[in-house]
């Protein structure tokens, strides 16, 4: 392998991790202003709530544009990792709200032991939507490519 080819592994890899930083990070700030108070429990749908599942979305879909090059599998696996990320920040969430008696999801839950099967439902739902938006934004790019390329064959300006 090249030098210049194993450069270009580092930096779209450092690329990608630097999109898992930035999206832990929006989300574990969040989390802290909910547990400060700042915010009310997730599942209340404030305007600050709402601003950071924006946030969210729109990095997804960057994140998928980024890596339009690749297939729609592999960037549905990048979905994967970002929505694997985000449980692992909400999980830590929810455990450190139930210590200290701060309500972070914002639902009720009868008995710690039903925890798990929420935060499973909770990691489904933010598969689904994390893949459905990294995705999105790859089949946007794509399609935005693809139409350069006809406007240029076809002699429009």
């Amino acid at each position: 392998m090249g030098a210049s080819k194993i450069r270009v592994q580092k930096g779209a890899i450092m690329k990608e991790v630097y999109f898992y930083v930035f999206f832990a990070a929006i989300t574990t700030l969040q989390f802290i202003l909910i547990l400060n108070g700042f915010l009310p429990p997730l599942l209340a749908y404030s305007i600050g709530n709402i601003l950071f599942s924006l946030a969210i979305a729109v990095i997804l879909i960057y994140m998928g544009w980024s890596f339009a090059k690749l297939s729609l599998k592999k960037v549905a696996i990048k979905g994967v990792i970002a929505a694997v990320v985000n449980m692992i920040v909400i999980s830590l969430a929810t455990l450190i709200g139930h210590i200290i008696k701060k309500p972070v999801l914002g639902i009720y839950i009868s008995s710690i032991y039903y925890l798990p099967i929420y935060l499973l439902i909770l990691a489904l739902l933010s598969i689904i939507l994390c893949v459905l938006f990294a995705t999105m934004g790859a089949r946007l790019a794509q399609r935005a490519k693809h139409s350069k390329k006809t406007r240029k064959t076809s002699g429009h300006r």
